[in-house]
């Protein structure tokens, strides 16, 4: 399937290639932050995030809480 083919059709969805590549990189940080202790500038890098403090406002914007409350929920633990 051609570029302008899929993006026709997520249209028709009404979702866009770039909100599905933007949730895929974030649920990606959420899986990273929860399952190693990479510090998050490592984790910004490694999921597409060219700083740490794009990744956090975006994290929080779609997840409605901080990245840090993933680590600080880990060390009550």
């Amino acid at each position: 399937m051609s570029e302008a083919t899929l993006r026709l059709r997520l249209a028709d969805e009404g979702v866009s290639l770039s909100a599905i590549l933007s949730d895929a990189r974030l649920s990606y940080a959420l899986t990273l932050l929860q399952a190693t202790t990479q510090p998050v500038s490592q984790i910004a890098l490694a999921v597409g995030y060219q700083s740490p403090s794009h990744l956090t406002m975006r994290f929080r914007r779609r997840f409605g809480f901080p990245l840090s409350a993933i680590r600080e929920a880990e060390r009550r633990a």
